[in-house]
């Protein structure tokens, strides 16, 4: 009788350890259908904005019978409409032939666009925003923007591409587009650092901290551009995690080297 009980025993063993692993394997494809569905309702979101508030010059250009090969490839942006769906709206930032082409907003925090869309709907993607600590106008020597790394590749997911110097040298352009002006940043360094480190909380009051901080960011470089960058330019950083979980983070930084004046294109 003994050994008949110890059998029936070893035989629910693997039955039950079956309902274990089905109920996990259930419990995660339910998570990961989820996931799948809140990033597919954050990129509609953003796709219908883009949709809704920006034009490309190119087919501004077409609609008003100018030739194709006069156009500008930038846009336009209807930054009144965008600032109506949400108040903290600040520009447009748009790297070319990345998915990185999004309204970029600047909170009271570093907290409030984690996790929230631009339309203020719960998203794990968050928003692209701009440190608190910056000026709104992009005048301080050196702004910091941040964005998630997402795996359906939108947000600064392209930062993670950035590492292939094909890459970094064919897409160093970033560009914001604010009023009636576009302002064309150019990378000059790209590296891997903490996001507790010396990027994020440099002091840059003084031409001597301005300096420090600029060799800082070439020294670290994981390419030397030989672009000249001088204590009097404005310095943009574009900032993301290099895995979801982790103090690691990707850091592009370019200066300003252009303002385009669209004001022709506003009236």
């Amino acid at each position: 009788m003994t050994e008949k009980k110890g059998n029936k025993k070893k035989s629910i063993i693997p039955v039950v350890l079956l309902v274990i692993f089905a109920g996990i394997a259930i419990f995660s494809l339910i998570k990961i259908i989820g996931i799948n569905k809140e990033y597919e309702d954050s990129e509609k979101e953003y796709q219908s904005i883009a949709k809704d508030a920006v034009i490309t010059i190119e087919d501004f250009d077409k609609q008003a019978g100018k030739k194709e090969e006069e156009s500008l490839p930038y846009l336009i942006v209807n930054h009144s409409k965008l600032y109506h769906k949400n108040e903290d709206y600040l520009a447009w930032i748009r790297v070319q032939d990345t998915e990185i082409n999004y309204p970029l907003v600047f909170g009271v925090d570093n907290e409030k666009y984690l996790k929230r869309s631009f339309e203020g709907n719960w998203s794990s993607s968050g928003c692209i925003f701009m440190d608190c600590r910056n000026t709104w106008d992009f005048s301080d020597f050196h702004t910091i923007v941040y964005g998630h790394s997402m795996l359906d590749h939108s947000m600064f997911f392209a930062l993670q591409r950035y590492p292939r110097s094909d890459y970094f040298y064919s897409h160093n352009k970033v560009e914001i587009y604010q009023g009636k002006k576009l302002y064309v940043y150019t990378a000059f360094s790209f590296f891997k650092t903490e996001a507790d480190g010396e990027l994020y909380f440099s002091l840059t009051e003084t031409d001597q901290q301005k300096a420090d901080f600029i060799s800082f960011l070439k020294r670290n470089s994981y390419y030397d551009t030989g672009i000249d960058v001088s204590t009097s330019d404005k310095i943009l950083t574009l900032s993301t995690c290099v895995e979801s979980e982790g103090l690691d983070r990707w850091v592009l930084c370019c200066k300003l080297t252009e303002v385009v004046d669209l004001d022709k294109y506003y009236q």
